[in-house]
């Protein structure tokens, strides 16, 4: 069961085992490569799948929320916005570049486990990234949960009723600078890597607690989260 489950005494009727691949490439549809997570219940056969579109990284609080939803019978692809966490292209804070959009939809019908029901969730830039795939007629796309989001980041975020909002702006940029600063928009960083002790070697080593492909030790192995 995931921390924010026993947290907020949220447990799911049923608790699903929950399955993850790591590093999914997916083609935008000029050919940068987006990367995601796909977390999945593994004893339900295509379920509702949520898609999580976000330029925060890992290493936050984010990521126990692709396994919250799996747990209870959803599928999840986390994927990261262009330029952030391993992602190709160039990261635009203020807009979101609808190839990414496009190819991710195109590759997504074409997946076999995917079964022709989309939702998606998410608040702030989670939001934004929904108002800008709303542009398109999504026959599979059921439901948007859509939290504290501007439609449209320039005037709605910065410029709320005609004025500038120096607080928005400033609170913006200190986010996203500790975004690329501390290392939580890279694959690579140590944000993305625990130390952990594999029991089975006696031996302390980084293994991925969030987004690299390799695990050098397993979940029952293994402390701090690996």
């Amino acid at each position: 069961m995931t921390l924010l489950s026993r947290l907020f005494g949220v447990r799911p009727a049923v608790r699903r085992p929950v399955r993850l691949r790591r590093d999914v490439e997916i083609p935008a549809a000029d050919g940068v490569r987006l990367l995601a997570s796909h977390y999945y219940p593994a004893d339900v056969d295509r379920p509702p799948l949520v898609l999580l579109r976000s330029p925060y990284g890992c290493g936050n609080a984010l990521d126990q929320l692709p396994k919250l939803l799996a747990e209870r019978g959803y599928q999840v692809l986390y994927q990261s916005l262009r330029g952030t966490a391993g992602s190709g292209g160039r990261f635009d804070g203020f807009t979101i570049d609808p190839a990414d959009g496009d190819g991710t939809l195109s590759w997504l019908r074409a997946q076999p486990w995917f079964g022709g029901v989309l939702a998606t969730w998410g608040a702030s830039y989670l939001g934004f990234t929904q108002w800008e795939l709303a542009a398109r007629e999504i026959p599979e796309w059921k439901i948007a949960v859509i939290q504290d989001a501007p439609a449209e980041f320039g005037h709605r975020f910065m410029y709320p009723g005609g004025a500038f909002a120096l607080g928005n702006a400033l609170g913006w940029v200190q986010l996203v600078d500790r975004m690329f600063a501390g290392g939580y928009s890279a694959r690579t960083s140590p944000a993305c890597r625990r130390p952990c002790t594999c029991k089975a070697a006696g031996t302390t080593s980084s293994c991925p607690a969030c987004c690299p492909t390799t695990r050098r030790c397993g979940p029952r192995d293994a402390r701090s989260g690996c």
